[in-house]
């Protein structure tokens, strides 16, 4: 089985979701503990998971380069974005935008409407740990194994602040 890597509340409060080493990601009901759904797809293990505003879908990244979007009632695999060249390590979504980044050392921006890569965020130089949106959703953070962490305009795709001086690599994020 392993270990539990991420979890992630549901917008209502009612439900949590967490991705593991066993490949899935287990919604549980918050009251009881109750596994309610097990969403089964991926064929690495599930490295970050996050609900969309709405409670309507569950998105997953995973060490197999892919990130799923989930139907939160039924578990239904909605589709699968692909582009990232290595595993995911994070994911955050502002609305129908979504953010996610791995050991490719990139940011991916995601229309999740669409299910297209609107642009990629490139600088790091090593893994891309975390992420974290502005309240507006027009700017976010990235944190890296590089020991940095850059703020980038998510409209443009431009850094616009390098942040440097961690000794060790950065391990999470929050604006």
């Amino acid at each position: 089985d392993g270990g539990v890597n991420c979890v992630a509340m549901s917008p209502c409060g009612m439900f949590f979701a967490s991705g593991g080493d066993d490949k899935t990601v287990k919604v549980l009901r918050l009251s009881t503990g109750d596994l309610v759904n097990i969403l089964a797809g991926h064929t690495d293990a599930v490295n970050a998971v996050v609900y969309t505003p709405d409670g309507k879908h569950i998105v997953s990244g995973s060490a197999d380069n892919s990130i799923r979007v989930w139907d939160a009632c039924t578990g239904a695999e909605l589709c699968i974005l692909a582009g990232h060249t290595d595993k995911i390590r994070a994911l955050v979504i502002h609305g129908t935008t979504l953010l996610s980044a791995g050991h490719d050392k990139v940011v991916r921006v995601w229309d999740l409407v669409t299910g297209e890569a609107a642009r990629t965020l490139e600088g790091h130089e090593n893994a891309v740990s975390c992420l974290a949106f502005s309240p507006d959703g027009t700017r976010c953070v990235s944190g890296s194994f590089d020991h940095s962490l850059r703020v980038w305009d998510v409209v443009t795709g431009q850094p616009s602040l390098v942040l440097r001086g961690h000794c060790n690599f950065i391990c999470a994020t929050a604006w």
